[in-house]
């Protein structure tokens, strides 16, 4: 009788404790139909190809941006050059006109000499 006594205690004590320690087990997951398995994987792609068209769009305005920014560069170094040599011309079309009536008042016309103060 002892023996038993003992034993059913020590069950009691053991289902005690064993069941103080024990935490529930997680929740299984709940199983998807296979149709609700295309539908997520489907609506994943989806959202990962919406996401790289609006990467890609970024990237476009970002592409367009720096080459306007390039060409207007290139523009306004043409347009600088182009003045350049125009003034370069008008510097030696009125360096040669000056040289001419230096040339000329020296030989004794003196309506092209420069003026006196």
């Amino acid at each position: 009788m002892k023996k038993s006594a003992l034993a059913i205690a020590a069950l009691v004590l053991a289902g005690t404790t064993a069941h103080a320690d024990q935490t529930p087990p997680p929740a299984e997951p709940v199983a998807e139909s296979p149709q609700q398995a295309r539908a997520a994987l489907n609506q994943s792609e989806a959202d990962a190809a919406a996401q790289q068209l609006s990467q890609d769009q970024a990237n476009q305005q970002h592409h367009d941006a720096a080459m306007t920014h390039w060409e207007n560069k290139v523009d306004a170094y043409h347009d600088a050059a182009r003045d350049h040599r125009a003034e370069t011309a008008q510097y030696h079309d009125d360096m040669a006109q000056w040289h001419a009536d230096v040339a000329a008042c020296k030989a004794g016309d003196t309506s092209r000499c420069a003026p006196k103060p």
